[in-house]
């Protein structure tokens, strides 16, 4: 039989998925600024690659601010 998850190990676990999320969103967006410079030195159009870094901007704010929810007082009761 399952053992059932002790009060904090669900947050713990939405905690750690949550910083997974940050890093690999943290890397794409490194990734797209490092393709939006070589697009730019090479004088390519940069509208649709600059948009896909604003997306991936705001999925970062959005996991980094699901995290802070998680963390504040209320949000683990």
């Amino acid at each position: 039989m399952p053992r059932k998850p002790l009060p904090g190990d669900t947050l713990r676990r939405k905690l750690a998925q949550l910083d997974r999320n940050i890093v690999q969103t943290d890397l794409l967006i490194s990734r797209q600024i490092a393709r939006i410079e070589r697009m730019s030195e090479k004088e390519d159009d940069t509208t649709k690659a600059k948009a896909a870094l604003y997306g991936l901007r705001k999925i970062y704010e959005y996991w980094y601010a699901q995290r802070e929810i998680l963390l504040a007082p209320h949000g683990h009761e």
